[in-house]
């Protein structure tokens, strides 16, 4: 009798990806934390905006900085200002455009108060620590992080020079 491939976690033991995930699965601890963004899939805003954020909750956009860190050969300077590493915090949080699409969102009563007004270690943390206090604007604030995002990508790929008016005008429409 020839040998032959046999999967042993199904009745057939033909390989199905259904049966391996639930046999990679059983190896999780059940004291193993949950995911802390799962608020990511409730949210009110378009899906490819959900994805963009699960992509910066897991630290997993291509921004210069990080593209730099993965051993890709590029300036990893902010593209607006050439002097700060441009990582997720700088692109959202401290770089000066942001700060005034933030402050325009604010004076136009589009927000209530900037949502990251208080030093916060990480973008990350700031949307969990928004997430443990309920924001009533949270999709507000993910689709102005969105069109900062946007205008960084024209900025970089259509030399379109953002302005923080633009950002909050395309929010609200």
């Amino acid at each position: 009798m020839e040998d032959s491939f046999c999967w042993g976690y199904t009745g057939s033991g033909d390989f199905s990806t259904k049966s391996a995930t639930w046999r990679a699965h059983e190896n999780i601890s059940r004291d193993h934390p949950l995911w802390p963004y799962k608020w990511i899939w409730k949210l009110d805003v378009m899906p490819k905006v959900k994805i963009f954020l699960w992509q910066l909750c897991h630290r997993a956009l291509p921004s210069r900085g990080t593209l730099f860190c993965r051993g890709i050969h590029l300036d990893p300077l902010c593209p607006a200002r050439n002097t700060d590493l441009e990582d997720t915090d700088h692109i959202f949080l401290q770089c000066p455009m942001a700060q005034k699409v933030w402050e325009m969102a604010v004076a136009h009563q589009w927000l209530s108060a900037i949502p990251f007004a208080h030093p916060v270690s990480t973008l990350q943390d700031g949307l969990q620590s928004l997430l443990h206090n309920p924001h009533p604007q949270l999709s507000r604030i993910v689709l102005l992080l969105w069109s900062i995002w946007k205008s960084r990508n024209a900025l970089i790929f259509r030399n379109v020079v953002p302005t923080p008016y633009g950002d909050s005008f395309t929010c609200k429409t």
